[in-house]
């Protein structure tokens, strides 16, 4: 039986294959299990952004999802964090093009491995 590996598995082995790293196998380990965590937190982002935040509503006496502009900000803010930790775990493995998208029907991390290698048909992008 053939079982497909977890994410952060195959991110960890494509990472220690990189040329020219010099990393160790757990520092390459490390790397995709915070590249993972990032691109779940820049999902759920993405999943907000479309959906709204349930918020209770006195007017209409029950709970109704809304997104207003200071939502807006702080998932400004936090995607530019979660772009700037991608892009510092990335820095030793020459990763360019690291970007947190808005769409959260399929990879919402994205960035460009050094040897173009990619788990996508997004043309040589990487997707968390």
């Amino acid at each position: 039986m053939h079982k497909e590996p977890k994410p952060a598995v195959y991110l960890a082995a494509t990472l220690a294959s990189e040329a020219g790293t010099g990393t160790s196998s757990y520092r390459d380990a490390v790397a995709a299990e915070t590249l993972v965590r990032l691109g779940k937190r820049a999902a759920r982002i993405a999943v907000q952004r479309c959906n709204g935040i349930e918020r209770y509503d006195a007017t209409a006496r029950r709970v109704l999802a809304s997104w207003t502009d200071a939502d807006e900000e702080r998932a400004d803010k936090a995607v530019a964090r979660i772009e700037a930790e991608a892009a510092k775990v990335l820095q030793p493995y020459g990763a360019t093009d690291i970007k947190a998208h808005g769409d959260p029907r399929g990879f919402v991390l994205t960035f460009r491995l050094a040897s173009s290698r990619s788990n996508s048909f997004g043309g040589g992008v990487w997707g968390v």
